[in-house]
């Protein structure tokens, strides 16, 4: 949408006072029916003076091209998705996936529109007119070798499990979010950033055929379709604030150093349990306001079990040993409230709590409920 701004400069001036209308269009009070000083005032030069003052500058992300060779013509194919959403305790943070009644038709582009490590990204055009990016693995660990884009060097299953791990990931940490804004208020800090979130996203199932780029030859009762991480489609600028194992608070303004708070405050609320890495996002409305939408984070947790990337106690201590407080952890107290230390006796008794506790059946035997004991 362009927008075209244009002032009225003998109104303005009949509106102030004159000294000060002089002052600004940068001549001496004249007469109004002056036709010079009318002329003077409205040159547009005074307007291109202001906004330059201002540090007001016209941006996009136009990016020129050039006629190297013929365009790529992209190919996409028809597919129809059913939605599963991952559900946050709002008290625990405990998580649970339920499937929904939402059916998504649209077409997916066949090859992928970037890839990192481990994921492929494709784009996908909903009739609804939304645009996503859908995601999923090529392969689940660093030891296996790349495969041709739309392969599948693994079961349909065994996927599942790692991609519902990654909504777990984003749900939890926006579940942790909340908590550390509500810290921020508890403690009365307005001196932080609060249009940070993470990205929206939910699990969609192909269903009736699959599509190139699921790299799956068919969808059967016995053979499901792959399941996508969507998330809609956003600016491909993107900001680093960490990696897996490199946690360095080498920036100082104040969303930055609101994210590192944020991961610091992730250790105490998370009992000393898990920290977050590869914090990474891309500039986008939060609450209609300019923020930062976080995505493709990972975590590092005393089991190592909390999906791939997870590095357990080696990823925990690159963290202890590379945060340094900055101004938010200061003002929001994160080195009294969750002091970066790794308590592993602490860790040890929780183990031993749920190594000790009765399961199901021990309790139905302590309650005469279980087999027959023998006399």
């Amino acid at each position: 949408m362009a927008l075209e701004l244009y002032i009225d400069s003998e109104s303005w001036a009949e509106s102030v006072d004159g000294d000060i209308a002089a002052s600004l269009l940068g001549s001496k009070k004249r007469s109004i029916a002056d036709p010079a000083a009318l002329s003077a005032a409205k040159r547009p030069r005074a307007l291109h003076s202001t906004l330059n003052q201002s540090n007001m500058r016209l941006r996009s992300e136009f990016r020129p091209s050039g006629l190297s060779g013929p365009a790529p013509v992209v190919s996409r194919t028809r597919i129809t998705l059913k939605r599963m959403d991952c559900i946050v305790d709002p008290r625990t943070g405990d998580m649970q996936f339920e499937s929904s009644e939402i059916i998504l038709r649209g077409r997916l582009r066949n090859d992928p529109l970037s890839s990192g490590a481990m994921k492929n990204v494709y784009d996908f055009l909903s009739d609804n007119g939304q645009s996503y990016v859908v995601k999923r693995f090529y392969r689940l660990t660093e030891d296996s070798e790349n495969t041709a884009p739309n392969t599948l060097p693994f079961t349909v299953d065994e996927h599942l499990v790692q991609i519902q791990a990654e909504a777990m990931r984003i749900g939890l940490g926006q579940w942790v979010m909340n908590a550390f804004f509500q810290h921020a208020r508890n403690r009365n800090v307005t001196a932080i950033d609060f249009n940070i979130a993470f990205t929206d996203a939910f699990l969609a199932e192909e269903i009736e055929s699959p599509s190139p780029a699921s790299g799956i030859p068919q969808i059967t009762a016995e053979s499901p379709g792959i399941t996508w991480l969507v998330e809609p489609k956003r600016s491909t600028s993107v900001e680093h604030f960490s990696y897996t194992l490199v946690h360095k608070s080498r920036k100082r303004d104040l969303r930055s150093s609101t994210i590192y708070a944020f991961a610091h405050f992730v250790w105490g609320h998370s009992n000393q349990t898990m920290i977050f890495a590869d914090l990474q996002g891309t500039p986008a409305l939060v609450g209609r306001k300019d923020g930062l939408v976080l995505f493709d984070p990972m975590t590092h947790t005393v089991g190592g079990n909390s999906g791939i990337g997870d590095f357990g106690l080696e990823g925990i201590n690159s963290f202890i040993q590379d945060h340094s407080c900055g101004d938010v952890c200061n003002r929001l107290a994160l080195d009294e409230v969750a002091p970066l230390i790794f308590d592993t006796s602490s860790n040890e008794e929780q183990e031993e709590e749920q190594d000790n506790s009765p399961s199901p059946g021990d309790a139905d035997s302590a309650n005469g409920e279980g087999e027959d004991s023998v006399d």
